[in-house]
């Protein structure tokens, strides 16, 4: 019988799971024998095809179930040696409209690998929440961005949550080790002095801050699912991916789960694009053209004018665009936003 095309099927299969061990084992001291053992099973197979297909493609089979079944069975791990600023999932309660926080990030950034650490208790009145913001953060590659959601309230600074990867020492962040459950998943809420600025003024980050059209109702469900989500998390661990459980996935599925319907688009995925998105569902303001908007939303200046000022939230939050304020008929507004993000029956 002929072996070339199984051959050829079996090089495609030997290699994609050389790629997948070597992301997935990179951390490890000796992580890259797994790689190598399985391009040399690889050569063996198609070697031994020609004198014994099937015992050669029956081994390879085997040992391609056995992987694909331990990669299956695999968990994630809360026990891990996480870098600092993963150290701790933060954790909440709620008794009537008093949200209690524990592990709030509140680190003191000096360079990009030298701050201090601090973790702290936050309270919240569910009542004294006032408005809805989001950040998104590009670097490089403007169609893939970080997407940060801040609640602000009247009588406390705002509290951003950012949903990350959850790293070890030693480890970074790859988008194809995402695919591989290289790496567990962490819900950060933080101080934006923390998570913010370190991303502008020392990483020097591409940062836009838009403000969501929201009604109080929609705020409170969305932070009280949050607050659920990071309990669950931290009981419960999950992997990261770098398509379907990330920064931007997850504030489109929580956003759902509090009540609202959210339609798919593609735009949900390649993140960068998350403002159009938001301001096509007239969530954003929309008393000028995107591009303006999206100008306006650039808050780089800011952030490095207002680096060691106490009020650096409000600071990088002047002259903001308000969908409330600046639209010239609310109720209008009102009408469609509600028939987008109508409560589910």
């Amino acid at each position: 019988m002929s072996t070339f095309w199984p051959n050829v099927l079996v090089a495609i299969i030997g290699l994609l799971h050389a790629v997948a061990s070597q992301l997935y084992f990179s951390r490890d001291k000796w992580g890259i024998a797994w790689p190598i053992g399985w391009l040399l099973a690889t050569l063996a197979c198609m070697y031994g095809a020609g004198s014994d297909p099937a015992t050669a493609y029956g081994l390879f089979a085997a040992m391609v179930a056995v992987w694909t079944i331990w990669w299956v069975a695999m968990r994630p791990a809360v026990d891990r040696n996480w870098v600092p600023e993963n150290a701790h999932q933060t954790t909440g309660s709620i008794v009537g409209n008093v949200v209690s926080l524990k592990n709030v990030r509140n680190f003191e950034w000096k360079t990009k690998r030298e701050f201090v650490e601090r973790w702290e208790d936050r309270f919240y009145d569910l009542e004294k929440l006032t408005a809805l913001d989001v950040f998104v953060c590009t670097w490089g590659e403007p169609r893939i961005a970080h997407t940060v959601l801040s609640f602000v309230f009247t009588d406390a600074p705002p509290l951003a949550i950012t949903i990350e990867t959850r790293r070890e020492v030693g480890e970074r962040w790859t988008p194809l080790a995402g695919f591989m459950k290289g790496y567990e998943l962490i819900f950060i809420a933080a101080d934006e002095r923390d998570v913010i600025r370190n991303r502008i003024n020392l990483r020097g980050e591409d940062v836009r801050l838009y403000r969501v059209w929201s009604t109080p109702e929609m705020r409170q469900k969305l932070f009280a699912g949050y607050v659920g989500q990071m309990n669950r998390l931290a009981a419960r661990p999950r992997f990261y991916n770098t398509i379907f459980t990330n920064c931007t996935t997850e504030i489109a599925r929580l956003v759902y789960l509090a009540g609202h319907k959210f339609p798919l688009d593609w735009r949900i995925l390649v993140s960068g694009y998350v403002g159009a998105f938001l301001y096509d569902l007239e969530l954003l303001d929309r008393s000028m053209p995107y591009e303006a908007l999206r100008a306006k939303a650039d808050i780089r200046e800011k952030s490095k004018a207002a680096n060691d000022d106490p009020l650096y939230s409000k600071r990088i939050r002047e002259g903001l665009p308000d969908p409330m304020a600046n639209t010239p008929s609310v109720s209008a507004v009102q009408t469609a936003v509600d028939t987008v993000l109508a409560p589910k029956a």
